[in-house]
This record gives C-alpha cells, structure tokens and sequence, in this order.
C-alpha cells in the first residue's frame, strides 16, 4: 500500500489543491456526470410522457442510459487524456488484483455483451435458466431480471406468479437455457387421461381427439409457418402438426395421452378448455369412465370354480 501510494503521490494524483490540474480534472469530471444525468433524466421523463407503448418507452429508455454512459466514458477520455502515460503504470499494476476480485461481474458483464450481440433472448421472451422461468422484463449490464411463471418444465402454468427475479448473465455460459419464445411461439403439450380397463376406450380415444382438433387446429396453420422460418436457419423439421392420441396401457387403466400444439403463452387455459369439455362428454358416455389408481383382490374360493370351467372348455 506505500508502494502504491508513494506511486500515486509522485505522479501528483493525490494533490488536492484548488490549483491542482488534478483536482481540476476530477471537478470537471464530476460535472459533466452530473449534466449527463439530469439531461438523460428529463429527456426520460419527456418521453415517458409522449409514448404511450409500453415496449417502446422501455427500449427508449434503456437507449437513453447507454447512450449517457457513452458520452460519459468519451468525456472521461477527453478529459483525461494528457494523463493517460501516468495513469498506465497504475492501471497495470491493479489490473491482476482488480480482475480477480471483480471476476462474476467481469463474466456477467461479458454475458450482457452477448446477450446483445448474439440476441440468445430479448425483452419480452419467455425464458427459463437455472431452473427458473419467466418473462423477461429488464437486460442490465451484469443481471437479467424476470417476471417469474409457475410449474417445471413443460408443465408450468403460464402464469406469473408476481415475483420478480434477477439472475447474473454470466450464468448464460454455464446454464441450459431454454427459450420457450424464440423462433416460434408454439409449443408441443403432452396431457395424459386415464380410463377404465372396462370403458370403451375406442370410444373415448375418438371423443377426446375430436376435443382437442376444436380447440387446437386454428394454430396448425401458425405453427407451420414459424417452423418453416426457423428452418432457414436451424435443422429442424415437423411433418405432423395435427393433434395426436396415443394409445397405453397402465396399471390402473388404460391411458390416452394427448399431444397437440398450443401458443407458450395460452397453454394453461387450452387446457382447462380441453379438460372441461372432455367431462362434459364423458358424462354423456355411458361405456367411458375416468380411472384412478384402484387395488383389487380375490379368494381362489371365489374364482375357482371360472377356472376350473375355462380349463374345461379348452379340454373340449
């Protein structure tokens, strides 16, 4: 610490007199952050007032902050320009303990200069890192933050559960991202229902299927055309887009798994429209009920004598 202040002090840094062309430059620094600032400020509170959308007034605003700090930094150097040769054998020795110390939000801050450059997500997409998902709300220099949805993975609601969260963007070269937006808004939803062995199972194969084609086959038509956008850049190809069911068999039923295509966004209430009409029309079938897990047992006194009349039929 001597070293560096004895380093400082022969330079004339730490000479703060008014004379000073130090302490000039470290007045006149001060002011031109200070008329930067409240020109950003009222330019702000001026456009604020002039638009009315709300992701055009936050994409002004966040032009008018960097292109603050911007002028800010050119002013620096204009400032301190004559300075530079003293202030380099400084610089060169803090720099290694500087690098350590600021290392995360050195990586975030590269983070952020991807995530402009490379677009990985932008406001407004519906992302999920880390293990968590949401909509992105705001990209700041070394943090993304999100309005966060509920539920994991495919399944989550859709819906905000009003909490805010912020994530260093250094975690977007460490974690899995997944973007649920970006490309297309349409996503494949897996729904499994469970009957009866003892229903008709065709029967209600037939009805949910033509359940889910009134609810879903408006977005075939979307959905193939973002697809064929995304693959003028990506490998990537659907040949089926229609609602499918599948056909299983499970302990305790047989399980009809629906798969259909839906906007991220509107997942949640497709379902609960699916989900409403589907027991509405199984109330009206007679010979299709919905199952859940059961335990059955039996006593070869009961059973017996089944057996012994199919072991004589086949004997015939």
């Amino acid at each position: 610490m001597r070293f560096l202040h004895g380093l400082w002090a022969s330079q004339g840094i730490f000479s703060f007199r008014w004379d000073d062309p130090v302490t000039k430059k470290a007045i006149l620094s001060l002011a031109t952050l200070v008329v930067i600032y409240l020109l950003v400020l009222l330019v702000t509170k001026i456009l604020n007032r002039a638009i009315k959308d709300v992701r055009w007034k936050y994409k002004t605003r966040k032009f008018l902050y960097y292109f603050g700090a911007f002028f800010f930094g050119i002013g620096l150097v204009l400032i301190w320009a004559d300075f530079a040769g003293q202030f380099a054998l400084v610089l060169s020795v803090i720099g290694a303990g500087v690098a350590i110390a600021f290392q995360q939000p050195l990586v975030s801050l590269v983070g952020w200069l991807r995530i402009i450059i490379n677009r990985p997500y932008t406001i407004g997409d519906r992302i999920e890192i880390n293990g968590i998902a949401g909509d992105v709300i705001d990209i700041q220099l070394l943090k993304t933050v999100l309005l966060e949805i509920g539920g994991t993975g495919t399944s989550r609601s859709a819906q905000s559960t009003g909490r805010v969260v912020d994530f260093a963007n250094g975690f977007i070269f460490s974690q899995p991202l997944f973007n649920y937006t970006r490309g297309t808004e349409y996503l494949w939803n897996e729904y499994p229902i469970l009957v009866t062995f003892e229903s008709d199972w065709r029967r209600a194969h037939d009805v949910v299927l033509e359940i889910v084609n009134q609810h879903t086959a408006r977005f075939e038509s979307g959905a193939r055309a973002q697809i064929a956008k995304m693959a003028e850049h990506y490998l990537i190809q659907f040949n089926v887009l229609r609602p499918i069911v599948y056909v299983a068999i499970r302990e305790s039923g047989v399980e009809l798994t629906l798969r259909y295509i839906s906007p991220a966004r509107q997942a949640r209430q497709i379902r609960d429209a699916i989900s409403r009409d589907i027991l509405t029309a199984f109330q009206r079938e007679p010979g299709v009920e919905l199952a859940y897990p059961t335990t059955r047992s039996f006593t070869r006194i009961n059973e017996e004598p089944k057996y012994l009349q199919k072991k004589a039929g086949r004997e015939e």
